[in-house]
């Protein structure tokens, strides 16, 4: 053999070697990209259901694929949740009043085999919930033999007071 191909089989060793340990370094099926999207509208009441979804890039939902949620309220209070996504690539929780107001939320998916992780970050308003009882009181008093007994009805439950002097 002599020196020009020597240096042929050389340069070809060289091509070979450097495309194997581009494909060994290079997976055959890269994982594919995540996206977290709020289903909640950003306006929220304590006791409303907090909802984002988990799909792929195309939309196909990610179902049984762990979250972790934070709410932080303007306060620095916060709440922090892992939820597992449902068949149809939703996670959600009840807002049981621990955080109110402007508040920050951040999901965090860690990815899997398949599928990239990704973050999301919005801002939601919660507010408390305001409740309002309303009864209805019928009052009837009944006086006899020096006691006075005052019978009240609060929404079919009575409420009797019996006195053994009249005043």
């Amino acid at each position: 053999m002599n020196f020009k191909n020597i240096i042929l089989v050389i340069a070809i060793i060289v091509v070979v070697m450097g495309a194997a340990a581009f494909l060994m370094s290079h997976k055959a099926h890269p994982k594919d990209d995540s996206r977290i999207s709020m289903v909640s509208a950003s306006n929220l009441t304590e006791g409303d259901n907090f909802t984002v979804k988990l799909t792929d890039i195309n939309g196909t939902a990610l179902p049984n694929q762990n979250l972790n949620i934070i709410i932080v309220g303007d306060g620095g209070n916060s709440t922090q949740m892992n939820l597992t996504t449902n068949s149809t690539g939703e996670a959600s929780f009840e807002l049981d009043g621990s955080t109110f107001g402007n508040c920050a939320v951040k999901v965090k998916y860690s990815g899997n085999d398949k599928y990239n992780g990704c973050n999301f970050t919005d801002n939601i308003r919660i507010n408390q919930k305001v409740v309002i009882i309303q009864t209805n009181q019928t009052t009837f008093n009944n006086t006899t033999n020096n006691t006075y007994t005052s019978y009240s009805y609060y929404d079919d439950e009575v409420v009797t007071t019996t006195y053994n002097e009249y005043y």
